[in-house]
C-alpha cells in the first residue's frame, strides 16, 4: 500500500498536497478506526490505507455511492472495507464503526447541505480527541485569486457546524483546501 500511496502522491491531483496529512492522521492512533466518505479513484484512500498498514493496526471503512476505482488487490486488504451506498443513509450508519478516530469527508457535489448533513450525522461517532478532515474547503483559483475557505460550500458548512457546536476548524490551503476540525 505504501508504494501505491507514494506513486499517487507524486501525481498531480486535486488532493495531492494533502495526502501526507491524511497519512499522518491515519498513523496517529494506537488502533485507528477511520471512516472515509467518498472514495472515487482512491487517492485519499491510498494515504489512509498506507498509514494503517504501516503500523499493522486499525481499519479504514470507505463509503461511496459508486464503485471505487481502485487497484483490485485493495479489496483483499485486511485493513480496508468498501461499502457501496449513500454515506448519508441509515444503512451506512448500520455498517460503519460505532467509534471513529478519523472522519474524512469528500462527498460529491460538495454542497453546503450535504456537507452539513454529513457532519451532523457522523460527528457523534468521532471519539473525543478525534479529527474530522473535509476536502474542498476552497475553490480553485480564478484569475490568480484564491477564494477564502468560507467561499466554498464545504467551508460554509464547517463554519455553520462549528458555530452550532462550539468548535473551530483550520484550513490547509492548496489542492482545493482541507478543513481540519479536532473533536473535543
Amino acid at each position: 500500500m505504501y508504494a501505491e500511496y507514494e506513486r499517487r502522491r507524486s501525481l498531480p491531483s486535486d488532493i495531492a498536497d494533502h495526502l501526507p496529512e491524511l497519512y499522518h492522521w491515519a498513523r496517529g492512533w494506537p488502533f485507528p478506526h477511520i471512516l472515509e466518505l467518498g472514495t472515487r479513484s482512491g487517492n485519499s484512500t491510498s494515504a489512509l490505507l498506507a498509514g494503517v498498514e504501516a503500523t499493522r493496526r486499525g481499519h479504514v471503512w470507505s463509503v461511496d455511492i459508486a464503485d471505487a476505482d481502485v487497484p483490485g488487490g485493495w479489496r483483499d486488504s485486511p485493513y480496508w472495507t468498501f461499502l457501496k451506498g449513500d454515506a448519508l443513509s441509515p444503512w451506512a450508519l448500520d455498517l460503519a464503526p460505532d467509534e471513529i478516530d478519523v472522519l474524512f469527508i469528500d462527498l460529491d457535489p460538495h454542497s453546503f447541505e450535504q456537507t452539513l448533513a454529513a457532519l451532523m450525522m457522523w460527528t457523534p461517532r468521532v471519539r473525543p480527541g478525534g479529527v474530522i478532515l473535509c476536502h474542498d474547503t476552497e475553490w480553485p483559483e480564478i484569475n490568480y485569486i484564491r477564494p477564502g475557505a468560507a467561499d466554498s460550500e464545504v467551508g460554509r458548512a464547517l463554519d455553520t457546524f462549528c458555530k452550532l457546536r462550539g468548535y473551530s476548524w483550520e484550513n490547509r490551503p492548496g489542492c482545493n483546501g482541507l478543513g481540519v476540525l479536532r473533536v473535543r
